[in-house]
């Protein structure tokens, strides 16, 4: 019984099997390998397509933000330098302001010594 059924002496297991299909339907095996092999391989290639095209689109959105992120710092240190020149401009017209009172108080303590010594060689003459 177990020689009816050619059990051991196959060289490749289900090699029978395989040339009995092979055999009963061609034609048909054939068409129906290429086609599962040409959907297997159009859905491998649309994956790895879809993943390619992910990738670089990941590339590319790392660069741009990259570049988005390097014009907004730019932008920052170009406000932040304004925005300290500005306050530069307002401290040094309040030094200027102050420079002249200080100045102007200067002078008026010059007119006034000038005046009291004038008085006082007017009296003295007197």
């Amino acid at each position: 019984r177990l020689e009816e059924f050619n059990f051991g002496t196959d060289p490749i297991p289900g090699f029978d099997t395989f040339c009995f299909f092979w055999n009963f339907s061609n034609f048909g095996f054939f068409i129906l390998v290429s086609f599962v092999s040409f959907f297997a391989l159009r859905i491998l290639f649309q994956w790895i397509l879809v993943t390619v095209i992910f990738i670089l689109q990941l590339i590319i959105a790392i660069f741009d933000i990259r570049h988005r992120y390097r014009f907004w710092d730019i932008r920052k240190d170009v406000n932040e330098i304004e925005y300290k020149r500005s306050i530069a401009s307002d401290r040094l017209a309040q030094l200027e302001f102050k420079l002249q009172q200080k100045l102007f108080s200067i002078k008026s303590n010059i007119e006034e010594k000038i005046f009291s010594d004038e008085k006082i060689r007017k009296i003295s003459i007197l």
